[in-house]
């Protein structure tokens, strides 16, 4: 993500379904119809940039974009990331909403409640009027998924990724220079896992078909 972040764009949509695999293991990020070109800041500009508020599939939808600001930049992107990063140890995902308000719901009882402490931006957001927020929640996100996060490296690069606070979230350049890249154990070379490539047809209803790409062991 760090590149498109570079070329001032923000891809709105990351999920599993829009992640490819290349042949050599290379994770590619595909469907970039709902990627938004940033506003450039410019000198003496103190206008805030305003996007649509609704978009992102709603399990991978950040904070910010449930609470309707429209001035949202490329943490929702983190956000949606650090739930795919979960989802990978978990094989689910953590935060199935049915809806908004579910949703919004599901996120404060895993990650504590927003507040002027954890959200320190809460009181200028337009939409505060109409909602009410639960109070006296706390962060139960570690505790939740330890069972199936046990790398201490990993738990801590989550904890930043699904930071509720937009501005204190970490940048797609400082998850790359964390501790879980460096310590071990390390990503192993595909060379060394005995993987060899293979393709399928998988026929579906209708007279439409999905294409599987999977790693099958020697």
């Amino acid at each position: 993500m760090r590149k498109p972040f570079k070329q001032l764009l923000e891809t709105r949509d990351i999920k599993p379904a829009n992640l490819l695999l290349t042949k050599k293991g290379d994770l590619k990020s595909g469907d970039f119809g709902m990627t938004r070109v940033l506003k450039e800041k410019l000198p003496n500009d103190d206008t805030p940039a305003t996007y649509t508020p609704r978009l992102v599939t709603l399990w991978y939808r950040s904070p910010e974009v449930l609470l309707l600001q429209s001035n949202y930049g490329t943490a929702v992107d983190i956000w949606a990331a650090g739930c795919v990063m979960v989802e990978i140890f978990t094989r689910i995902s953590i935060l199935r909403g049915e809806g908004e308000i579910h949703q919004f719901d599901l996120i404060t009882s895993l990650c504590g409640s927003i507040n002027s402490e954890t959200y320190p931006d809460l009181e200028n957001i337009p939409s505060l009027a109409n909602l009410r927020l639960p109070r006296n929640r706390t962060r139960q996100l570690s505790r939740s998924i330890k069972h199936f996060v046990q790398n201490d490296n990993a738990m801590d690069l989550i904890e930043q990724l699904l930071t509720l606070d937009p501005n204190s979230r970490i940048s797609a350049t400082a998850s790359l220079s964390h501790q879980f890249f460096e310590a071990e154990p390390i990503p192993c070379d595909l060379a060394d896992m005995g993987l060899r490539f293979c393709q399928a047809m998988e026929a579906t209803s209708g007279n439409t078909s999905s294409f599987c790409a999977y790693y099958i062991a020697d």
